[in-house]
């Protein structure tokens, strides 16, 4: 048995240093070295290629990011070319509202609205101007009344008898008055000074404001006292 032992570790080492001469000729054969050059240059190859197309790639997104980019650039531009057009024009618009605004106040300088005075059932508003005229010793006479009229929706007897079960109290419709000349317009409203000598305490004469200017108005009043409007200038009165 120990004879048959010898013998296998012998044919094993035969066999190793066998195997061992079969690698070494086979790494030494030009055909392995070329095979092995040849699979190791396909490798390569595919990387080539692989790498080639993710530049390809990369080279696209580039351009793509940089179209992108002059879209921007331009949308910018664009956006600026139309905010400027925007303020110009809001601007050109600001100044056309001005103007129809200093327009209608300039047309409305012969006017005057007076509240306070009671309305009376087939009233003449003339009537009741020059008679207001007359106590505030205003030199004018049904000539210099272009027209005059209750300003206002028509309160209904049924509404006013309904304020006076009510106690409340009852507010009439201002009177609005054109004249046929600043001249007139100016004597009456710069003699609303002596409404209180004449008895009329109750009576409020003033000018007849577009919606812009009266909202000016009531602003600076809400801020200042004694204030007023003036044709367009703000005023502080000393009275």
């Amino acid at each position: 048995m120990l004879n048959n032992l010898e013998s296998d570790e012998g044919i094993l080492k035969s066999s190793k240093y066998h195997l061992k001469d079969i690698i070494t000729a086979v790494i030494n054969s030009s055909t392995f070295i070329d095979t092995l050059t040849q699979q190791m240059q396909t490798i390569f190859d595919g990387l080539d290629i692989r790498i080639n197309e993710q530049g390809e790639h990369m080279k696209k997104l580039t351009n793509k990011i940089n179209e992108l980019d002059n879209i921007v650039v331009k949308q910018s531009e664009m956006i600026a070319v139309m905010k400027a057009c925007s303020e110009k024009i809001q601007k050109e618009e600001t100044g056309i509202k001005d103007k129809l605004n200093h327009l209608e106040q300039y047309d409305r300088r012969l006017n005057l609205r007076i509240f306070g005075i009671p309305e009376k059932s087939q009233e003449s508003t003339d009537v009741v101007v020059l008679d207001l005229a007359r106590k505030l010793d205003i030199p004018i006479d049904v000539a210099d009344l272009s027209r005059s009229h209750r300003a206002g929706a028509l309160i209904s007897s049924r509404q006013e008898q309904k304020n006076k079960s009510q106690s409340e109290k009852i507010k009439h419709r201002a009177l609005l008055v054109r004249f046929t000349s600043y001249r007139a317009s100016k004597a009456f409203y710069s003699n609303r000074t002596f409404l209180n000598q004449v008895g009329c305490s109750n009576v409020i004469i003033r000018e007849d404001l577009t919606k812009d200017n009266l909202n000016l108005l009531k602003y600076a009043q809400s801020q200042l006292k004694n204030v007023y409007l003036q044709y367009y200038v703000l005023k502080i009165s000393n009275y």
